[in-house]
């Protein structure tokens, strides 16, 4: 730290960033493992990267930001390129004849650097420098070329194939391997899909919800990349026939990735699917997913309630995990013992109680959250509410004080009582202790950076459900590159908070009275804002484009 410059936990307190009590639980825990603060904040979950790296910014001072980068060329080539790569490090110069100066785009932990610097360099002090992505990557390119050279390592798997070699575990194939997964997370793709047809090997990223193709290989390394995986997730290389699911952790930078997989045989050899987790790192805040303050009051209110049961709902990749962590966050206190039962756990947080369903060990949700129960728990978040066991079991933990949080498939966030009592759920017992259900979904945001205002016309005006007289100004991206041409950077939730009071808890209790539509038809009368409006909302606002909303939300208009 310069000489004058004020304490980063000082600065953290200053932005509202972390309390004093937050900053005391550090502190101690600095003290037993001699880590920087800024890191035991990360790890702990305490601060986002970005809120550290603005707070290291402000605790050096705003000269030091502008510094124009000087570089020795002889210093960066001394690192071999796989750890500037593993690392996202570059060494550039030696100042003073005793400090090695490292640039990084992300927070950089020195142990974990240290015995490779040591290494190729000796026994020099080291001086971090946060610079940009992009300054980054060009400084990459400038002393190591670029990351990977596709071409060259495909031919070098294809040579070794060709000799009978199995390269499962060969170089070239984690090479390729590595390129796909990095590649996937620089993007922020939240999938990665890697499958054959007769000739070729396509690799698919989802990326703010849309598949892409990223990389075209031959066929005949196809299985070669399915074993390569297969390996990492340590599931069975020679089983072939049947759908495996395993998991692993990759290493980005400072940054650690679950990441889910899942294999299926198929026409013209096996399909593999991986779900990339908690590429950011940190933890979402409620305040930021892109609810309207309405609703966002509604959904801080109920995160606050002791007991009763908190559903979200959607299709598969609607965020809704997302949602309750937010929530888990907004209310967080170490006077709170909170856990949580997923398959697997979606966001790591080290000052909570996670626990990973393993079905093959014989660890279902019904036992861990049996279990659970009997340890005292104030919130119970539940991965999935798959079954009438598991449906159950979280009504009755509300019923005795408990909060329970879960997310559960349903279209509609009214149609979550109906969804239920199919399982078989006792509706005398939901219906009291259903404290809310959020609905949602994702819609891709216009590129801030190629974004362009325009006349709606009246096909846009009908689908808004506006007067055609009107003059309506929207907006859409032209394509740039920062956003891979698409028009669209980054998503936001569009949903509807269903809070049923008093009378809507009869109805429920007495679910075959009263059909999905009437029991909708009654919140709306009520104040439930229905999904369909807040996504007309947020294309008003020149956040999404009329487009999107047709995409995702089409067959909800009727449903307003």
């Amino acid at each position: 730290m310069a000489s004058g410059s004020r304490p980063l936990g000082e600065i953290l307190k200053e932005e509202g960033a972390i309390t004093d009590e937050l900053l005391e639980l550090a502190l101690k825990e600095q003290r037993h493992t001699g880590e920087m603060l800024g890191e035991v904040l990360l790890r702990l979950g305490f601060i986002s990267e970005n809120t550290l790296l603005k707070a290291l910014s402000k605790q050096i001072g705003d000269e030091n930001e502008h510094d124009e980068l000087e570089v020795d060329e002889k210093i960066p080539k001394k690192l071999p390129k796989e750890y500037a790569i593993r690392f996202s490090i570059i060494p550039i110069r030696i100042e003073n004849g005793d400090t090695l100066v490292i640039v990084s785009p992300n927070v950089v932990s020195i142990p974990e650097i240290l015995p490779i610097i040591r290494k190729y360099y000796g026994n020099y002090k080291i001086e971090l420098k946060k610079i940009g992505n992009n300054e980054f990557d060009e400084l990459f390119k400038r002393f190591y070329g670029a990351r990977y050279n596709i071409d060259q390592i495909v031919n070098d798997i294809l040579k070794r194939i060709d000799r009978n070699i199995n390269v499962g575990e060969d170089r070239s194939i984690i090479d390729l391997v590595n390129h796909i997964l990095y590649k996937a997370i620089e993007e922020d793709a939240s999938d990665v899909h890697i499958e054959t047809g007769s000739n070729v090997t396509r690799i698919k990223f989802r990326i703010d919800g849309i598949l892409r193709v990223r990389l075209v290989l031959p066929k005949k390394i196809h299985n070669s990349i399915i074993v390569r995986l297969k390996i990492m997730a340590g599931l069975d290389i020679s089983e072939s026939r049947l759908p495996l699911d395993g998991h692993f952790t990759i290493k980005y930078g400072k940054r650690e990735v679950d990441v889910r997989l899942a294999t299926s045989p198929a026409l013209y050899g096996e399909i593999a699917v991986l779900r990339l987790l908690n590429i950011r790192g940190e933890l979402p805040e409620l305040s930021k997913l892109g609810y309207s303050p309405r609703e966002l009051q509604k959904l801080s209110l109920i995160a606050k309630q002791p007991y009763g049961i908190i559903l979200a709902t959607g299709p598969t990749g609607s965020g809704k995990t997302t949602t309750l962590y937010a929530m888990l966050e907004h209310v967080f206190s170490l006077k709170k013992c909170i856990t949580t039962i997923e398959d697997p756990p979606e966001i790591k947080w080290d000052l909570i109680r996670q626990i990973a369903v393993n079905e093959k060990a014989g660890l279902t949700f019904e036992k861990a959250l049996r279990s659970i129960l009997r340890q005292d728990p104030d919130i119970i978040l539940i991965g999935e509410i798959r079954d009438l066991t598991t449906a159950d079991i979280a009504i009755k933990a509300a019923e005795t004080g408990h909060l329970v949080l879960s997310t559960l498939h349903s279209n509609l966030s009214t149609d979550a009582p109906y969804r239920l009592a199919n399982m078989g759920t006792q509706t005398a017992s939901l219906g009291p202790a259903l404290l809310a259900v959020i609905g949602q979904r994702l819609l891709r945001k216009i590129c801030p950076h190629c974004i362009y205002q325009y006349e709606a016309n009246g096909e846009e005006k009908q689908i808004l459900g506006l007067d055609s007289t009107r003059e309506i100004i929207l907006a859409k991206g032209k394509g740039c590159m920062e956003c891979n041409f698409t028009g669209y950077k980054g998503r936001i939730v569009v949903g509807e908070v269903f809070i049923p009071d008093q009378e809507l808890q009869n109805d429920i209790v007495n679910l075959r009275s009263i059909s999905a539509i009437e029991l909708r038809k009654k919140a709306i009368q009520k104040g439930m804002k229905p999904i369909y409006k807040d996504a007309v909302e947020k294309v008003l606002s020149r956040i999404t484009t009329v487009e999107e909303l047709e995409r995702v939300l089409k067959t909800s208009k009727g449903l307003q």
